[in-house]
């Protein structure tokens, strides 16, 4: 089996020296290789995250900005096929519309317009070298991630299963393409042993 996974938060520049970034760690990532390692997969990684991977037998590719995660992710699903892309990455949803040469002066206030980004996921789900999708979906409240992780099926048909999850304190639930979810999880490491598990005896 070979697993492409996407890990850790991508950022976008305000200016030369600044961006704009999220507060994800890339530690469920990182998990996911491991297990699905253990399990005898082939894994190639995207992260943002590489202290979080050290001691993994795979290869890892670095990114740091959404650009880069977007090239590479591209390159990447052009070495497939893919039996399965597990897309953890926290992936920035807006830019500045401009990126300023140089710095930018802190002596006043700063206004920053942004614009939308492309969602990745939708990439991944048009290529016909990936066969089935993980994916992630984060709201400040379980209950609205798992009505937005099932209206995430209707749109992307290559998605088996959705993590919805909450923080603060880390909550999560499985949802199944059929409406199906999983028990609550409170940890990262159950998880992404529960999915691995259930991929590898579906198999």
């Amino acid at each position: 089996m070979r697993v492409l996974i996407t890990s850790g938060p991508t950022a976008v520049a305000i200016d030369d020296v600044r961006f704009i970034t999220n507060a994800a760690k890339g530690e469920i990532g990182a998990l996911f290789a491991d297990y699905f390692l253990k399990k005898q997969a082939g894994v190639f990684l995207l992260s943002s995250s590489v202290d979080k991977l050290k001691g993994l037998g795979c290869c890892v590719e670095a990114f740091c900005f959404f650009q880069e995660l977007e090239d590479k992710l591209k390159k990447a699903i052009g070495q497939g096929p893919w039996d399965l892309v597990v897309h953890s990455a926290a992936v920035s949803d807006f830019a500045p519309e401009k990126t300023v040469m140089g710095k930018i002066s802190s002596d006043g206030p700063l206004t920053l317009r942004l614009k939308p980004l492309p969602k990745l996921i939708g990439l991944i789900n048009e290529s016909q070298n990936v066969r089935q999708i993980v994916a992630f979906k984060l709201e400040p409240d379980l209950g609205a991630a798992v009505k937005q992780a099932m209206n995430m099926f209707e749109k992307y048909d290559k998605i088996k299963f959705i993590v919805a999850n909450s923080t603060n304190p880390y909550k999560a639930k499985v949802c199944y393409r059929n409406g199906a979810m999983s028990t609550l999880f409170t940890d990262k490491q159950s998880v992404a042993r529960y999915l691995v598990d259930v991929i590898m005896e579906g198999l």
